[in-house]
């Protein structure tokens, strides 16, 4: 009975293999547009950086608020990332064995994950909008 499962199970994990190679290329893209979308953003809002930074502001305060912008905008998609997710796999767990909708372990670590990505890409821009000269 063994042998006939795995036999059967061999081109859905085929699958689950492709598509997390998919995954695994588009961390990397992903973290490249928010690093892009964070750089313009810095560049726009040069002005009013240079601005807080000569009235007194500290340049790790300007680093914090880049870096909690980027943090906003990567547990947005991880909330709405995460629960179509878990709609999408209520339906999948209903037509394949011993697949669980909502795997807890996985989906924290891989939010963990994504949170860690969203901080590494926003440290170029946080770098960037505090060493903004005022004048």
């Amino acid at each position: 009975m063994r042998d006939d499962l795995e036999r059967v199970l061999v081109p859905y994990r085929a699958q689950s293999v492709l598509l997390s190679l998919i995954a695994a290329f588009c961390l990397p893209i992903a973290a490249i547009g928010l690093l892009g979308g964070l750089t313009y953003s810095v560049r726009v809002r040069t002005r009013e950086m240079a601005i807080r930074i000569a009235i007194g502001a500290d340049p790790c305060d300007v680093r914090r608020s880049v870096v909690r912008r980027a943090l906003g905008i990567v547990a947005a998609g991880i909330v709405l990332g995460t629960s179509v997710g878990a709609l999408i796999g209520s339906v999948i767990a209903r037509q394949l064995l011993n697949v669980h909708a909502a795997d807890l372990p996985t989906m924290v670590s891989v939010s963990a994950g994504l949170l860690a990505v969203g901080w590494l890409a926003s440290v170029i821009p946080a770098r960037h909008a505090s060493r903004i000269e005022p004048a």
